[in-house]
């Protein structure tokens, strides 16, 4: 099935492709599919009508978190499925130049990305250049952390430990715990001030915990310790809010105080994803860490 079909958004369009590329038996076939859903999906970045989405006021030079986040993984992932060694350099390349576009993103008083920049970097004078989404920018600096292990940079990876610790130290909710799904990076009122701008959702801190887990990898031995208590600190909120110990499975959505917002399990944007990786992901990394301690 086409993945213009399945537009929804660019994450759809990202899990879509990993399904193509390891869901089925006839490896070739569905390699050159996936190939030619990720060349779809990248024109429609470049042009969203490409998705069958009306057209919008063009803003010149506009990038996304959202497209560099999935463009980078879908990138790691073929580079690592890619037999052929022009592939891989092609593909490499392509990873250096989204590590560069994700410098723009780099807000330098607030030591976080922010969703929208231009190429000259980001701008707070507007709500939209104003916008941080703590657990999606915790969620790009460990998929940078990753990057860098196939295309080497000391500059980002630094860049990344930064931002991950930033974003829970800006995101944390200091009165009653966990993290904030939305906020103005200057404490001004939300453009878009949805039901769950100050709730606690599960994915956020499912992408802490792989974050986390990971750059205990990585920090330097001085600031492990203070890795580690961010690890307590996310496996307890997790633990206590979003883990359902009668029936199993997660919950996805609590107020700000911690009060069970809905009891669905699953549903049209909670699907069985950003958990599952989490749990993988982060038992993985833990793994490596300890072994590497030994």
């Amino acid at each position: 099935q086409s993945v213009n079909k399945l537009q929804e958004s660019g994450q759809t369009e990202t899990k879509e492709t990993i399904k193509i590329v390891f869901g089925k038996e006839d490896a070739a076939v569905y390699a050159a599919k996936a190939k030619r859903s990720f060349q779809e999906f990248e024109e429609m970045i470049k042009d969203p009508t490409n998705s069958g989405r009306p057209a919008g006021p063009k803003v010149e030079g506009l990038s996304k978190l959202a497209d560099v986040m999935c463009v980078v993984a879908l990138a790691c992932e073929f580079l690592q499925k890619s037999s052929s060694e022009e592939e891989k350099t092609l593909y490499k390349a392509r990873i250096g130049k989204l590590l560069e576009r994700a410098k723009t993103h780099f807000h330098p008083k607030y030591k976080i990305l922010l969703e929208n920049s231009r190429s000259s970097g980001p701008s707070t004078a507007t709500p939209d250049g104003r916008l941080f989404n703590p657990g999606h920018c915790i969620e790009v600096g460990w998929m940078l952390l990753e990057a860098c292990k196939h295309v080497p940079n000391k500059e980002i990876e630094t860049m990344a430990l930064i931002v991950i610790e930033n974003s829970l130290e800006i995101g944390w909710d200091k009165q009653y715990g966990g993290l904030f799904y939305m906020m103005d990076i200057e404490g001004k009122p939300l453009l878009d001030s949805t039901v769950t701008a100050k709730g606690k959702l599960w994915w956020p801190h499912s992408e802490a915990l792989i974050a986390v887990s990971m750059v205990l990898r990585v920090c330097t031995e001085e600031k492990r310790p203070k890795w580690l208590v961010w690890l307590a600190k996310l496996q307890k909120y997790c633990q206590l809010m979003f883990v359902d110990k009668k029936h199993g499975g997660w919950y996805g959505y609590r107020e700000r105080d911690g009060t069970l917002h809905s009891t669905v399990k699953g549903g049209n944007y909670k699907g069985f994803f950003h958990t599952p990786r989490a749990l993988s992901l982060s038992a993985k990394a833990i793994k490596s860490f300890l072994d590497a301690s030994k």
